[in-house]
């Protein structure tokens, strides 16, 4: 998976989640998480707002696949799963 679907399946498996799981601590049914995962349909602002708070996703990165600084890194240094 490339994009914006492969940076969400990346972030789900860094915490340690299942899909259900993912999808219910984002407060979305596992359907539309799954649709997401697979590129299906795109992530909507309040998936956004969540995975930026709850997950501490940067959202350039997570949209763009760069950060702030226009650094292309791995993933691991743009999700931050909280304890």
């Amino acid at each position: 998976m490339t994009g914006r679907s492969g940076r969400y399946s990346s972030i789900r498996k860094k915490a340690g989640m299942t899909q259900v799981e993912f999808a219910r601590a984002l407060g979305i049914s596992q359907a539309y998480s799954s649709q997401i995962e697979t590129g299906k349909r795109e992530a909507g602002r309040d998936v956004l707002e969540r995975l930026a708070s709850d997950f501490r996703v940067n959202l350039n990165w997570f949209l763009h696949g760069k950060d702030d600084s226009d650094a292309e890194s791995g993933d691991e240094a743009h999700v931050r799963v909280p304890l």
